[in-house]
């Protein structure tokens, strides 16, 4: 069962650390919505309005996850995830 799955009760109990999601997205209602919904999914969640914050904060932070909204920005995901994730690691 992953972290999403779980139920309210699970986590309150759980000795899991949250989830820690960077949120990339211009539109900050887009990101605020996303935040309150992981919020209450034991997730702590960051935000950046653009692709450069967002590099930015995947060089100095830890996340499990990247959500990226549909830039108007050139930045290839493909690319970041070779670029943030050293050889052998996933």
């Amino acid at each position: 069962m992953d972290a999403f799955e779980r139920t309210a009760g699970d986590i309150s109990a759980s000795t899991k650390p949250p989830l820690r999601v960077l949120v990339i997205d211009d539109d900050d209602c887009v990101c605020t919505a996303i935040r309150a919904i992981l919020s209450r999914r034991n997730s702590e969640t960051e935000t950046a309005p653009r692709a450069a914050a967002g590099i930015r904060a995947l060089e100095t932070l830890k996340f499990d996850i990247v959500v990226i909204g549909s830039l108007k920005q050139k930045l290839n995901p493909i690319v970041c995830d070779t670029d943030f994730h050293p050889a052998g690691q996933s």
